[in-house]
């Protein structure tokens, strides 16, 4: 009977780590990684943040709201002083973990505020700015860690997907931060270069921040089409610029467009005929046309039509085209 449910939990434990939730868990490290990979299934599948805090208990997002970590991995919906809390030791130690123990290639990620983990999971990091020749250049005193969970869902994109193999024209994808945009990248770029469809399209994928394509020793960890090619950790404009140059692709994906500093690269993609997708931070019209250089992007002609998302994953898209946009 012990042997029993011993191969049980082994068989549990490897099961939950081929999850999102567990895959992540996996990249913490002692008391944290212990307590967190007790947590039920259900409710890891729900988790879409986990939040380590100086002196605070273990804080899951979910779609649902907040839950807190308790001992063998119990969660409540109300935080409580008998909750056991993550100590200044055991957050460096996970901020370590999630360097893989290298701190110094990861230095330049960490100067913006994030590493990114093995299966496209991206960590937040705070703490105290180190400043260098006027410019931050890395932390000291981590204080907080936001580990975000990146999922695959084959088929979310199915509308938009349909959209672009129909137009052969760009999209702008604009929504708040936890809105799926990513998400619905990763699908468009599968549905795209799989030829789910009925013809397959060449892809590129410019990756600046490795969430899209979660490349690790050179294989994606998301499946995005086999007829996509992904430049993983390349600056967006560079990455685009590549993209358009050498590798004659039908549609460039990218994440998070930041502004003026792309909109050179997405005008010469327009001129050399392909078809640009991105997504951008932006819950409406008119907190997208309060951007910097949204307004120039808009003009460019690359992103015909922009869809926002729901503040939630599955709620309804709305369609708007540029050029009403721009009348406003």
């Amino acid at each position: 009977m012990g042997q029993t449910v011993q191969w049980e939990q082994r068989i549990d434990r490897w099961t939950k780590t081929q999850s999102p939730f567990g895959q992540a868990v996996e990249s913490l490290t002692g008391q944290a990684q212990e307590m967190l990979s007790s947590v039920c299934e259900t409710v890891g599948s729900q988790v879409r943040e986990i939040r380590l805090r100086v002196a605070r208990p273990i804080d899951l997002y979910t779609a649902h709201g907040h839950l807190f970590v308790g001992r063998e991995g119990r969660t409540f919906r109300n935080c409580s002083e008998k909750l056991p809390v993550i100590s200044q030791l055991m957050l460096e130690e996970c901020f370590r973990s999630l360097c893989a123990y290298s701190i110094h290639t990861h230095q330049q990620d960490i100067s913006q505020g994030f590493v990114t983990v093995r299966g496209g999971h991206r960590a937040g990091i705070c703490g105290s700015c180190v400043w260098e020749e006027g410019h931050p250049s890395g932390m000291r005193d981590i204080s907080s860690i936001c580990l975000r969970i990146a999922r695959e869902i084959p088929g979310a994109a199915g509308p938009l997907a349909a959209y672009l193999f129909e137009s052969g024209t760009g999209l702008l994808l604009a929504g708040k931060p936890g809105s799926g945009k990513t998400t619905m990248l990763r699908d468009l770029a599968r549905q795209l270069a799989d030829g789910v469809l009925g013809e397959y399209r060449r892809v590129a994928v410019v990756d600046e921040r490795g969430e899209l394509g979660a490349v690790f020793d050179g294989e994606p960890q998301h499946h995005l089409g086999v007829c996509c090619d992904i430049l993983d950790g390349y600056p967006k404009k560079e990455g685009i610029e590549m993209a358009v140059r050498t590798l004659s692709p039908d549609y460039v994906i990218c994440d998070e467009l930041g502004g003026i500093q792309e909109l050179e690269a997405v005008r010469q993609s327009v001129c050399r005929g392909t078809v640009m997708v991105a997504s951008i931070h932006a819950a409406n019209p008119r907190e997208l046309l309060s951007r910097e250089g949204v307004e120039a992007l808009l003009r460019t002609g690359a992103f015909p039509q922009v869809a926002f998302l729901g503040s939630r994953p599955g709620e309804a898209l709305q369609m708007v085209s540029a050029s009403s946009l721009l009348r406003r």
